[in-house]
C-alpha cells in the first residue's frame, strides 16, 4: 500500500550560532492527506488569483506586503490541512556547543518535528493508505538530505533498542509512520505545499523574531485552526518550543501570543 499522507517542511531563521545569526529557529510542517493532498494545496492557486500574482510562480511569504500576507494566512487557516511547529530560542540552550556543528540543529528540530508528525498522522484517520507518510523538505543549499535519511533510520533503529524492557533513548517517533526511505527534496516551485509551509514557518517567526523592535503576532493568532491540537492541548503538540521556555511566556511580551491563544 501507498503512504497516507504526505507533510511538507520547510524553516524560517537560520540555525547558525554567528553574531549574525536570528535569535529563534522555526521549522514547520504542512500535513495533508495523500488522496486529497493534490487538491488540498491548490489553495496556493487561490491566494495567486486573490493577490493578482502570476499563475504557477511561487508565492515567498517574506517577499511579502503584510497586507497581503494577512489573506494568504486567512485562506491557509480555512485549508483542509495541519500544522505542526518547532520553535527554537537559541539564546535559551544549556550547551548550545552541542549544536554547533553544522546543521546539527537543523537535524534536531528535524527529529522533534517528525516525532509530532508521526502523532498527528496516528490520531487522524485516513481513506487509503497504510498511514505513514511521505516527507517533503524544502531544497536547502549546503544541505544533505541523504544525510537526513540516514539520521532518521538511525533513531528508528535507537527507538527499538530496550534494556529490561525499558527504552534505551527517549525517541518518540509513532511506529510504522515515518520511512527513511520517502524522504524527498524539492523547490517551492516544484510542490506547491512547500509554499504552505514557508508561510506556516514564516508567520510563526514574525511572532518572536524582534524586527524594527516589534514583533507580528498576527500570523501565528490566525494560524491556530490548522494547528495540531490533541486532547486540547497544542503546546508539546502543534507548537514545539525548544528548550522549554514557558517560564517566558509571562515574562516576555512577544510570548503573549502563545499564553493567550494556545496555553488555553
Amino acid at each position: 500500500m501507498g503512504t497516507s499522507f504526505v507533510a511538507y517542511i520547510d524553516e524560517a531563521g537560520d540555525d547558525g550560532f554567528t553574531a549574525y545569526s536570528s535569535e529563534w529557529f522555526v521549522l514547520s510542517a504542512v500535513v495533508t492527506e495523500k488522496a486529497t493532498d493534490a487538491n488540498d494545496v491548490k489553495v496556493i492557486d487561490v491566494v495567486r488569483r486573490k493577490l493578482s500574482k502570476p499563475a504557477k510562480k511561487p508565492l515567498h511569504f517574506r517577499k511579502l506586503k503584510h497586507h497581503q500576507k494577512v489573506p494568504y494566512i486567512a485562506e491557509l487557516a480555512a485549508a483542509d490541512v495541519a500544522a505542526v511547529s518547532v520553535l527554537i530560542h537559541k539564546a535559551s540552550l544549556s550547551q548550545p556547543e552541542k549544536f554547533n556543528k553544522e546543521h546539527r540543529l537543523y537535524h534536531y528540530a528535524v527529529r522533534l518535528l517528525l516525532e509530532r508528525v508521526s502523532w498527528l498522522c496516528r490520531d487522524f484517520k485516513h481513506s487509503t493508505g497504510d498511514g505513514s507518510v511521505q516527507v517533503v523538505f524544502s531544497n536547502r543549499g549546503g544541505m544533505s538530505y541523504d544525510a537526513i535519511s540516514d539520521y532518521l533510520e538511525n533513531l528508528l533503529t535507537s527507538a527499538k533498542l530496550t534494556v529490561g524492557g525499558e527504552p534505551l533513548y527517549d525517541v518518540r517517533i509513532a511506529p510504522g509512520i515515518i520511512d527513511p526511505s520517502k524522504v524527498s527534496t524539492y523547490s517551492h516551485g516544484k510542490r506547491m505545499g512547500l509554499q504552505l509551509a514557508d508561510a506556516v514557518a514564516s508567520g510563526i517567526y514574525n511572532a518572536l523574531e524582534t524586527r524594527y523592535e516589534f514583533t507580528e503576532d498576527r500570523y501565528a493568532r490566525m494560524l491556530k485552526p490548522i494547528v495540531y491540537c490533541h486532547n486540547g492541548k497544542y503546546l508539546g503538540y502543534g507548537l514545539k518550543f525548544f528548550p522549554d521556555i514557558s517560564k517566558m511566556f509571562d515574562s516576555d511580551a512577544r510570548l503573549k501570543w502563545v499564553k493567550e491563544e494556545y496555553s488555553k
